[in-house]
């Protein structure tokens, strides 16, 4: 038999469809105040919220009282600074990346708190309100281990020399950030923990904050005053075996031709698969251009109702192929759509299978299909959707 097709293509949609649970991703932060009772939440919201929209999201997490929301940039602070006043809403704005010579006063200007991770943006900051007269708060990073942003121990200790920079402005916060919080038994987290606690003693008295998703599960020693989650929020689970959080992304496409394949042909460039028996195979309208890794080819599942599908053949940038043999024609037509990520198939899965994080699998989730948002605050008639 030759490889025949239906000749028959999706009349509905030819896009995946990308569908955001806002009410799930509330539920997650309310389960981050279980968590951690006694602290502030500041959800993390950068990078466009992870891939998933953070207008939306900063909306529905700041109408969920949360404390804060952190960015990274000046220009993800503008676009959630708007977002939450078109719907009559305000919470701490906090940017993670700090403020430069040329961001400083548009900071200030917007109300931002910058996080000062160097002695040259605690400087800026400092120069800034000495000279306004307006002390405005910021958040002072202190490196307990990740060597990445932060001040050292000895940059701290010739700022705390400097003891006028103090007197600069309010410290909203002091934070460190865990480097091994996914890992519960690392001994480097009980380190930073120590670190961050002999820092505090030395500094002016404020609220402090070490851990993110995955630190705030390590247990009421970490969460100090304030946590920040991000990951968590998203569904993501932030360290191995917990599975306490709700999925929030479902993404799905349809198919667009399903194919008959006699035994020993190949599907897909560089023939990387080929059939040890008949089989029928559903070509379905995603790719890597629309955030399903490359990697995944030959590697991963979809689901067809309640049943697993395998990926055949590699991913190109528009479309994959899966193995629809076992499924009732009925079920399975041009038009019928693949769940590829979702409840069935967790982003954590994904991530597994394709040899990456989780934040990695979100952050590629493209924007050229439909994005569904479900629940959440009713948008305003001049919020964008």
């Amino acid at each position: 038999m030759a490889a025949s097709s239906q000749n028959q293509f999706c009349q509905s949609t030819t896009h995946p469809v990308l569908t955001i649970d806002l009410d799930a991703i509330v539920r997650n932060l309310e389960h981050f105040r279980r968590v951690a009772p006694h602290s502030r939440v500041y959800g993390v919201v950068k990078a466009d919220a992870y891939g998933l929209g953070a207008e939306r999201i900063a909306v529905a997490l700041a109408a969920a009282n949360a404390d804060g929301l952190c960015v990274a940039l000046i220009e993800e602070a503008v676009s959630v600074s708007e977002a939450l006043r078109r719907h009559n809403l305000s919470c701490p704005i906090l940017i993670l990346n700090g403020v430069s010579e040329d961001s400083v006063e548009d900071v200030a200007h917007h109300g931002f708190i910058p996080v000062l991770n160097s002695v040259r943006q605690l400087n800026l900051w400092a120069s800034r309100n000495w000279k306004s007269g307006k002390p405005l708060p910021a958040v002072l990073h202190i490196d307990t281990g990740m060597n990445r942003l932060g001040l050292s121990a000895s940059e701290l200790s010739d700022a705390i020399e400097a003891t006028e920079k103090w007197k600069a402005f309010p410290l909203h916060f002091i934070m460190s950030h865990l480097a091994c919080a996914d890992e519960p038994e690392h001994p480097l987290n009980d380190i930073q923990k120590e670190r961050f606690k002999t820092v505090l003693a030395s500094l002016p008295p404020a609220p402090a904050s070490l851990a993110n998703s995955a630190g705030a599960l390590l247990g009421s020693a970490f969460h100090f005053d304030v946590i920040r989650p991000g990951i968590g929020l998203y569904g993501g689970v932030p360290s191995e075996g917990d599975l306490t959080f709700e999925p929030v992304v479902r993404f799905e496409a349809p198919i667009l031709q399903i194919r008959d394949v006699d035994k020993a042909q190949t599907v897909g460039y560089g023939a990387s698969y080929r059939a040890n028996k008949a089989v029928r195979v559903a070509t379905v309208a995603a790719g890597y251009a629309d955030g399903y890794m490359r990697k995944l080819g030959n590697n991963s599942h979809g689901y067809i109702g309640d049943q697993r599908i395998p990926v055949v053949g590699r991913v190109s940038m528009d479309l994959l192929t899966l193995d629809v043999t076992e499924v009732m024609p009925k079920n399975c037509q041009p038009g019928t759509m693949v769940q590829l990520l979702g409840n069935k198939v967790t982003v954590n899965d994904l991530a597994l299978a394709a040899e990456t994080i989780p934040y990695e699998i979100l952050t590629r989730l493209g924007r050229r299909g439909t994005r569904i948002y479900k629940g959440g605050p009713t948008p305003s008639k001049d919020a964008i959707t």
